[in-house]
């Protein structure tokens, strides 16, 4: 069953921002520090990553070396106030 989401599509924010970073499914997985199987569950919205994850997902996605400055995905930014 898919997870539902009110105000922010969070598997497709996974997903753009990924892409955008130019990742495959496993080069992410490597850069977070997760499963490859992961990466896929958080991207279909069969899993919820834990905050802490999407932490290292923002990092990984957005502040690497070829993220590009100004480019942020909604609601996965670093100066979000959320708690694990």
């Amino acid at each position: 069953m898919r997870a539902s989401w009110d105000t922010c599509d969070l598997p497709e924010l996974l997903r753009a921002a990924r892409k955008r970073h130019g990742h495959s499914q496993q080069q992410a997985a490597e850069a977070i520090g997760v499963s490859v199987s992961a990466v896929q569950k958080w991207e279909s919205g069969i899993r919820i990553p834990r905050v802490s994850l999407v932490r290292r997902a923002v990092k990984a996605y957005i502040e690497g070396p070829q993220a590009e400055p100004g480019r942020q995905c909604p609601g996965l930014t670093t100066g979000e106030h959320a708690h694990d």
